[in-house]
């Protein structure tokens, strides 16, 4: 059997690729050699991850053929060149990419370099030998660049990994002096295409018309330069101050906020898969989301789903239901907990592991 070793554009820590990556590489190895590699590497994954800058010499030195499954979700031209030049076979796997325009007024770099990645997607095509996605809306996009059988597997993913994080002292005593009231929350990167902006003026609906006291958490990396002092700019013009946003946090704090919090929403516009609201449902939280992407074949039933073009008033009515109304809070979390078991019991990770190797032993 051919060595099967993956490489990313970037990885580091709780980013929702490298973590399917290195559960994927644990799969995958039960079919010979595999590791994963990528051309930045957080420096607290330096023993996990190598180095793509130093894959052609890696792979010389053991004499071997590989296998190159590449995780694609932004440009990387240098990466993509090394990928081109060698002659072995091309697995792609897509995570999907933000749309690029909401971003150009913050980062003209990461704008060009998610518009770069969807070129690279066509420069590739004739290449790949095997093409997955982990959703069809994925799926969809990469078809309409002409990519045949593409597979649809969802991302290998433990979402229960989160849940078994011990909870964090101070973060605990933090939440408990500082919020008494229902708590929203929403996790995930600050990005435009998250629509936080919308989140903020469903939540001004909410506090304003029907539960004062309640609180709203937005967690995420910080990934514009800029972008987090505009979202605060608008809590500190509506005067929210049972609004908060927290950055850089470990998993012993993430895992605290899920724990303290009494429901989960997000109104993104556009998600490949959308990990936080499966995240979300471990912890027993009901959830809201809008149905765009990949959302609704992410939440299979088991969350509300906000039309995608409601307004903030109709979303802050999904948000009364979960915190103010009983029959819909349980009626919530036995559907997500139901979707739990059904994700881990699929075993996402020997899945595409399985696959990937039998195209290549057949």
């Amino acid at each position: 059997m051919k060595a099967l070793h993956q490489i990313l554009v970037g990885a580091s820590p709780g980013d929702a690729i490298t973590s399917s990556a290195l559960l994927l590489r644990a799969a995958l190895r039960g079919y010979g050699e595999s590791e994963v590699f990528a051309w930045f590497v957080h420096p607290d994954l330096e023993h996990e991850i190598l180095p793509a800058q130093l894959f052609e010499a890696w792979i010389e030195a053991r004499r071997e053929e590989p296998v190159v499954i590449l995780h694609a979700s932004i440009g990387a031209p240098e990466l993509i060149e090394s990928i081109l030049a060698r002659p072995g076979s091309i697995v792609l796997v897509y995570h999907n990419m933000s749309p690029p325009d909401d971003v150009e007024h913050f980062d003209r770099q990461r704008a060009e370099n998610l518009r770069e990645g969807r070129r690279e997607l066509e420069r590739i095509c004739s290449r790949v030998q095997l093409v997955v996605a982990d959703s069809t809306f994925n799926a969809k996009e990469l078809e309409e660049l002409g990519y045949p059988d593409v597979r649809v597997m969802p991302l290998p993913f433990d979402p229960t990994a989160l849940s078994r994080a011990t909870s964090d002292p101070e973060m605990t005593n933090r939440l408990e002096t500082e919020i008494a009231g229902p708590l929203l929350l929403f996790v995930g990167q600050l990005m435009p295409h998250k629509r936080i902006d919308w989140l903020i003026q469903a939540f001004h609906c909410l506090v304003t018309f029907s539960i004062p006291n309640a609180h709203l958490l937005i967690v995420g990396e910080d990934r514009l330069p800029g972008f987090r002092d505009v979202l605060q700019q608008y809590l500190d013009e509506l005067n929210l101050g049972n609004a908060r946003i927290i950055t850089g946090v470990t998993d012993a704090e993430l895992a605290t906020i899920y724990r303290k919090a009494d429901a989960f929403i997000t109104l993104s516009e556009h998600e490949g898969f959308c990990v936080p609201v499966l995240e979300a449902m471990t912890f027993g939280l009901p959830v809201t989301a809008r149905a765009v992407g990949a959302v609704p074949e992410t939440m299979a039933g088991a969350g509300l789903l906000l039309p995608q073009r409601a307004g903030p008033c109709e979303a802050a009515e999904f948000m009364r239901a979960m915190l103010d109304d009983d029959e819909v809070r349980e009626g919530l979390k036995v559907k997500g907990a139901r979707r739990i078991r059904s994700f881990i019991e699929r075993d996402h990770p020997a899945r595409m592991a399985g696959e990937i190797a039998e195209y290549f032993q057949a």
